[in-house]
């Protein structure tokens, strides 16, 4: 450093601090102004969805068109529950009488597991549920099915069976494999 520079830092310092206390004492140049009112704020307006869940006509899986609060699959499941405690209407009934669900849940299934060029990688949704006797092979098809046909990206579906506090894996299932309980001319989830 050379003797000149020496003596121009002082300065330098001093013009700066100078710049920055101008412009604190100046502001932004916008003056500050009470609050206005606009009118109401947004919110969301959840409208219910209109889904597709699998019901039993004459023993076979039949589509049946229902609205739920929101496309969650926990909301669907619990549309698909609720509907098997009413009774039964236009012929259509369920396996899933005597049946609660607990708890789904959602987790990531492998990425290379299916070669699906539009669903890069899927997910796995874990159903449990409760009752006197574990589920039939109907009412499973319903769930696995729903669930299928509620969310693409839902490859397979795990459901466990719950009575008096012990678990029992009822293992993973695809729609597909219950494709020989559709109602004739119906088409099942893949």
């Amino acid at each position: 450093m050379t003797s000149a520079s020496v003596r121009a830092l002082p300065k330098a310092l001093a013009g700066a601090a100078i710049t920055v206390l101008l412009g604190a004492l100046a502001g932004c140049g916008v003056q500050p102004s009470d609050p206005v009112e606009r009118g109401v704020a947004p919110v969301i307006d959840a409208q219910p969805k209109l889904i597709t869940i699998y019901l039993v006509r004459d023993g076979r899986l039949a589509p049946v068109p229902v609205y739920v609060p929101s496309t969650a699959i926990e909301d669907v499941m619990q549309v698909l529950f609720e509907r098997g405690d009413q009774p039964p209407s236009n012929d259509l009934s369920t396996g899933l009488s005597g049946l609660t669900h607990r708890e789904s849940r959602l987790s990531r299934y492998g990425a290379f597991v299916r070669n699906d060029p539009d669903v890069a990688s899927g997910l796995r949704l874990d159903v449990s549920v409760a009752g006197d006797r574990p589920p039939s092979r109907t009412a499973l098809a319903q769930i696995t099915c729903t669930a299928r046909g509620a969310r693409d990206e839902i490859w397979i579906v795990k459901i466990t069976y719950v009575e008096r506090g012990r678990t029992r894996s009822l293992g993973e299932h695809i729609c597909s494999e219950y494709h020989d309980l559709a109602q004739p001319g119906a088409e099942l989830p893949p």
